[in-house]
């Protein structure tokens, strides 16, 4: 026989088993996947993306020092002023009996000490690395109590996965304590979708803003690099930068500056490869390459190239004899390497022009001048390779420039 209790029990367990194949796990960190689950669950599958939408680059932390890691309270704000979350605290002792009666009346965010999770495979190393703040949701599930949990991660200990666990009061006292955070985030009127036009622009500032601390943090990066902290600094500020990106094309969805973004997170997993084998390396006695600092300031400078160039992008793009400046270009190709009508149809946005069949650098030259006779639009001077490798990009050149003159 079900009691109105039984029924209760399986419902609020089930709402949570349905949020969690919606959430992309592997390109959040630990504390924003616990807050994606609150907003796919408040605001539909997908919510969360949003969180993507601001691209980061080193800045000074607590300690005054320029870093990269996000600290709790920053990924706090983040809820609040991207997904307008209401945040208030409920204690940074975790006491489990405080924060069962908490649970009593909806989900806790909770931020505890990764090695300390017995859910987790960080609570069978044999030595801790660093401090690895976690976070993940506990509330009143009819008899017993949920943690809900969308960490995704491989590690040296075994593997973590979205997941549900179901614990007694007991196993909860005996899971959570010491010191770590506690708020109750609760969702308020869904915020406005944020324009990919706005954020490309907004980024960009930040882009432009970047070099001195971009500077500043290799050289403290290069100066530690020998050192145990400095190598497992790195490889973490490396795995963040590299979800951070992911998820930044990931909100984008089909945007034409999608496929941009993505090869640029396909570079930061090469580089994450790069110094995870570091890390391993100088375990067994090898010291880390410097030219491992080098690499990641390419990637850093390459980061703010891109995101300049989207932001210009964002700008309105001039309009040429009453056609859009894209249509012009896609025809002057079509017309300069003999494309047939199916093959421009094809040609996107974001389709590679080297792919194109004998497009070359003499090509290249005749597509732009041709544009620039026939919009009177003048493209920027400072083309980067991003700008000359698609449609995208020589919409981006071209509106970086000199709008064409009326006639």
């Amino acid at each position: 026989m079900t009691t109105e209790f039984d029924v209760a029990e399986e419902t609020a367990v089930s709402r949570w088993d349905a949020v969690l194949p919606g959430i992309r796990a592997e390109a959040l960190d630990c504390l924003q996947s616990t807050v994606a689950v609150l907003a796919d669950a408040a605001y539909g599958s997908g919510a969360h993306l949003a969180l993507g939408s601001r691209w980061r680059f080193p800045t000074l932390d607590d300690s005054g020092e320029f870093a990269v890691q996000p600290s709790v309270a920053e990924r706090i704000d983040q809820a609040r002023d991207v997904l307008g979350m209401r945040v208030e605290p409920v204690g940074v002792a975790l006491d489990s009996a405080h924060l069962r009666d908490e649970a009593e009346t909806g989900p806790i965010y909770i931020v505890s000490e990764a090695y300390d999770l017995s859910w987790l495979p960080y609570a069978r190393a044999t030595k801790r690395y660093r401090e690895m703040p976690h976070s993940f949701l506990l509330e009143r599930t009819g008899r017993e109590y949920s943690v809900v949990d969308a960490y995704y991660a491989d590690t040296e200990w075994g593997r973590a996965r979205p997941t549900v666990v179901r614990m007694t009061g007991a196993e909860v006292d005996s899971a959570i304590g010491g010191t770590g955070l506690a708020v109750r985030m609760t969702t308020t009127t869904k915020s406005a979708p944020i324009d990919p036009r706005t954020a490309m622009a907004d980024n960009a500032v930040v882009a432009r803003r970047a070099e001195p601390a971009i500077d500043a943090y290799l050289a403290r990066a290069r100066a530690s690099l020998t050192r145990p902290e400095g190598i497992e600094r790195l490889v973490l500020d490396v795995w963040h930068l590299c979800r951070e990106r992911l998820l930044y094309g990931l909100w984008l969805g089909d945007h034409e500056a999608a496929p941009l973004v993505l090869a640029a997170t396909q570079a930061w997993q090469q580089l994450a490869s790069q110094s995870y084998l570091a890390s391993r390396r100088a375990h067994r006695g090898t010291p880390p390459h410097p030219a491992l600092i080098d690499d990641m300031g390419a990637q850093l400078y390459a980061d703010t190239e891109l995101m300049t160039a989207l932001g210009a992008s964002a700008l309105p793009i001039p309009q040429a004899a009453g056609s859009n400046l894209e249509d012009v270009i896609r025809s002057v190709i079509a017309e300069v390497v003999g494309l047939t009508d199916r093959e421009l149809a094809e040609l996107t946005a974001g389709s590679p022009l080297r792919l194109l069949p004998g497009f070359d650098s003499f090509r290249l030259v005749s597509v732009v001048d041709l544009v620039e006779e026939r919009t009177g639009a003048v493209p920027a001077s400072d083309a980067s390779a991003a700008d000359l490798a698609d449609v995208a990009g020589l919409v981006r050149l071209f509106s970086r420039g000199t709008a064409p003159v009326s006639r």
